[in-house]
């Protein structure tokens, strides 16, 4: 990934340490068959230094073990030792075939290695060389490694007062953050110190394009290069409203009005998606498997408070309760201690659960995966959603099955009259793809034939009277 502009430090050197590429069994590491030490040679131009490691455990043990690995310098103690394990039940891309919700040593499926970066500017001079080691704590069976060990040299700062936005992680519709979106509340933005001097106190702007601007007073304490997590609190719903071009937006600025020496960095911009907007009245559904004491659930409004939730329940046993929500945000969560959802087919034992949303007709308007690891998050919206560009209201005019849909689906109506009325369907970006006119439609059901399109999210909009009726449909 290369970004145009001034980086926080410039990049002098890249060397490679050993090479990579190459799975090496535990025992030849420990013996430094391979990843012997290394004297390297350290860039007289660089004033910082910096180790990256990535590393992945395969075979039987390797994989499925976690195992302290290190790196040390000149031969003394180890300077950095950590654990090689990566967390896989929480997941961004589920689900998934296989083994997904197994941790693993370093790696999950789909998901990026875990890099660890070590600053060794403050143990080495430039111009001197330093002898790296790395090792492994003596492992068992089929242990075996993949190493990438690289030694970056850099020149000093290049500013001295520089605050960056480094990642928006909600609202967002990057496939890393999928867990966390759509959303209708609090946005969560990452900071960076990216001067040399130490940041205690920032101001945050964000907003949505066209919409009000809110602000956050920060304060903590970033030395060079380090972030920091960012809750941003909103109490309305209003705030998602904006221009209709779905992006939110976040500054970063020194609260004391200390000039920024790069201001490139202080703003960022995410695209974002809404989230489903559902009746005020429905049901929700929990089926559980054999291992209910796994399982929450919980309801929670755009402030945090528990609307709903069950917490003790039975095995193999079905729960309903009929909700009758206010105009807002909510949140539905259900975790599972056990890391394997509802239903995974490798634990046939814990058997199938369900969850689902319905109408009182038992219509079914929002189905839950089962198999979703260590938890699921699901933001929606009740009441009527007013954007500058259009007016969105979701109702029960019409329903659409099934949802998600493999190439056609079915749009009944619930209204007599389609006079003066038409029908558009519109993709993610706001291109449309059909439209049906008031001659075309009926008061029963419509077939819709998708399998000329491309997967993905698509709004169905009815138009009626100045007003505007509209679902959201998944093609698989």
């Amino acid at each position: 990934l290369f970004i145009k502009g001034t980086p926080p430090r410039n990049v002098n050197k890249i060397q490679q340490i050993w090479r990579p590429g190459t799975t090496r069994g535990y025992k030849q590491i420990v013996d430094d068959t391979y990843f012997e030490p290394r004297k390297v040679a350290l860039n007289n131009n660089s004033s910082m230094f910096k180790i990256r490691s990535a590393i992945t455990g395969h075979g039987q043990e390797g994989e499925f073990i976690g195992r302290n690995h290190f790196i040390n310098l000149n031969g003394g103690d180890k300077e950095f030792e950590w654990l090689v394990w990566k967390e896989c039940a929480d997941n961004p891309i589920y689900p998934q075939g296989g083994t997904w919700i197994y941790d693993r040593a370093g790696w999950c499926p789909g998901a990026p290695t875990t890099l660890k970066e070590m600053e060794i500017t403050n143990m080495v001079n430039p111009g001197d060389s330093v002898i790296i080691d790395y090792g492994v704590e003596t492992a068992s069976g089929d242990s075996r490694y993949i190493v990438n060990c690289q030694l970056v040299s850099y020149s000093s700062p290049n500013f001295t007062h520089d605050i960056a936005i480094d990642e928006i992680q909600r609202p967002s519709t990057r496939i890393e953050f999928g867990r966390f979106n759509p959303i209708c509340f609090d946005p969560v933005v990452v900071i960076q110190n990216k001067g040399s001097d130490v940041v205690t106190k920032a101001l945050i702007t964000y907003k949505v394009k066209g919409g009000e601007a809110l602000t956050y007073d920060w304060s903590g304490h970033l030395s060079f290069l380090e972030k920091d997590t960012i809750t941003l609190p909103i109490e309305k719903t209003s705030f998602w409203l904006g221009d209709g071009s779905n992006i939110f937006v976040a500054e970063a600025n020194f609260l004391d009005n200390t000039p920024d020496q790069y201001p490139r960095n202080n703003t960022m911009e995410s695209a974002f998606i809404l989230p489903d907007v559902l009746q005020p009245d429905f049901i929700v559904v929990l089926k559980t498997n054999s291992f209910p004491n796994e399982n929450k659930l919980y309801i929670r409004d755009i402030t945090g408070n528990t609307i709903y939730k069950r917490t003790i329940i039975g095995p193999n046993t079905k729960y309903e309760k009929e909700l009758s929500l206010e105009q807002g945000c909510y949140e539905l969560e259900i975790t599972d201690t056990g890391n394997d959802g509802l239903s995974f087919w490798a634990n046939p034992n814990q058997g199938n659960g369900d969850l689902y949303f319905r109408k009182k007709n038992f219509i079914r308007i929002k189905n839950f995966n089962p198999d979703f690891g260590k938890f699921l998050r699901y933001s929606f919206l009740v009441g009527n959603i007013d954007k500058v560009d259009d007016q969105i209201i979701s109702g029960d005019v019409f329903d659409i099955f099934p949802n998600p849909a493999s190439g056609y689906a079915k749009l009944k109506f619930n209204i007599v009259s389609m006079h003066n009325s038409r029908l558009e369907i519109t993709d993610i970006t706001g291109r449309k793809i059909m439209q049906l006119d008031e001659n075309t439609l009926s008061s029963g059901e419509i077939d819709l034939d998708f399998s000329g399109y491309t997967p993905g999210i698509y709004l169905v909009k009815f138009i009626q009277d100045g007003k505007s009726y509209v679902k959201k449909l998944v093609v698989e």
